[in-house]
C-alpha cells in the first residue's frame, strides 16, 4: 500500500508536512473522524445551550462532552474518538 508520502512524490508536494507513516486508510479515517466532530460541533452550537451559572465552567465543559459523546454513539454507532 502506498503511503501519503510517495503519492506526493509522484504529484508534488502541496506545501504541508505529512508524516511518513500515515497510510491512505489512515488519512480517510482522520479525515471521516474530523468531518463527524464538525457535525457534532454544530449540533452542539445549535441547540444554543450556556452556563446559567448553576454549574461551575469545569461541570458544564464535562456535560457538554457527555452530551456530544451521547450523540455521537447514537449517530455513528461508535464511541467518540
Amino acid at each position: 500500500m502506498h503511503t501519503i508520502i510517495s503519492w506526493f512524490k509522484k504529484t508534488g508536494s502541496i506545501g504541508e508536512w505529512v508524516p511518513g507513516a500515515i497510510t491512505l486508510e489512515d488519512l480517510e479515517q482522520q479525515l471521516v473522524t474530523d468531518i463527524r466532530r464538525c457535525a457534532c460541533d454544530r449540533w452542539w452550537q445549535s441547540l444554543g445551550c450556556v452556563n446559567d451559572g448553576t454549574q461551575s465552567r469545569e461541570e458544564f465543559e464535562w456535560s457538554i462532552l457527555r452530551e456530544k459523546k451521547s450523540w455521537w454513539r447514537w449517530n455513528f454507532g461508535e464511541e467518540m474518538p
